[in-house]
């Protein structure tokens, strides 16, 4: 979920704006290197910096599972298709399978594309050999990228991005409105909480797959269920004016008592 996650602006960088910037880059990025200088570009290491987040990409690969032969394919693969389906889904959506008119199964399925998939790939590089596994991966992937979604309704409206699902909104909504302090956000709060509540049952799924995995990363990937969870439950407890007026995170020492 980490590079299909949103970008949003950090307020103590104010000569550029983060989120614009990542949007920059997904809808440009590939222009930069599919050019027929591409070679002296590269001689004059123009690419050393995407060659950098691949090749840390790849060494998480590689952590996970050591005999794994192909962790910079599956590393430019996984950020490759991570900006396209991002491009794809906001300006030519018959090339993904989600769009921008979503329902509760749309959303779901989205999650499983985004990040489901990613899920299923990292139990093949861990060396799973559990069949049963790759469902339970695909599960936690999908609860992790519903709580992306929950937690960053403001940041995508500011993007002119809505992911909640129509029929929870029970109105329409637009994104001038989520980001308008004086609308009336009852609803679309009850409808964040809606996809947090969705969440849960891939959440259980997911966890009650982590026995099937190599004992070295059970405790890494359980850690990270358990900080991604506890981010929505915080967003169920929290009222409507906290939500959207402050991140919602998971403190330092809330971490160590997971």
């Amino acid at each position: 979920t980490l590079l299909s996650k949103n970008v949003e602006d950090d307020i103590t960088t104010g000569h550029v704006d983060e989120a614009q910037l990542h949007q920059i880059l997904i809808s440009e990025g590939s222009k930069a290197y599919l050019t027929n200088h591409v070679g002296k570009d590269n001689n004059q290491q123009f690419f050393q910096p995407y060659k950098d987040l691949c090749n840390a990409v790849g060494e998480i690969i590689l952590e996970c599972n050591p005999k794994y032969k192909y962790p910079h394919s599956l590393a430019s693969t996984i950020i490759e298709m991570a900006h396209l389906q991002n491009f794809f889904m906001n300006h030519l959506p018959s090339l993904t399978d989600f769009s921008k008119s979503k329902d509760e199964k749309e959303i779901i399925k989205y999650s499983y594309y985004v990040a489901g998939t990613v899920g299923a790939m990292m139990a093949h590089i861990f060396n799973t050999t559990n069949p049963k596994a790759i469902k339970h991966a695909i599960d936690l992937g999908i609860a992790m990228q519903l709580t992306n979604i929950a937690r960053d309704v403001v940041a995508d409206a500011k993007l002119g991005r809505i992911y909640l699902p129509q029929n929870f909104l029970k109105q329409n909504i637009k994104t001038k409105d989520i980001v308008n302090e004086n609308f009336d956000r009852t609803k679309l709060f009850a409808a964040i909480a809606k996809i947090i509540i969705m969440s849960e049952k891939f959440y259980k799924s997911g966890n009650n797959g982590i026995k099937y995995l190599p004992r070295p990363i059970r405790y890494p990937i359980f850690l990270a269920s358990s900080l991604y969870h506890r981010i929505g439950v915080k967003i169920i407890n929290s009222n409507l004016n906290k939500y959207f007026n402050s991140r919602i995170y998971v403190g330092f020492f809330e971490k160590l008592f997971i």
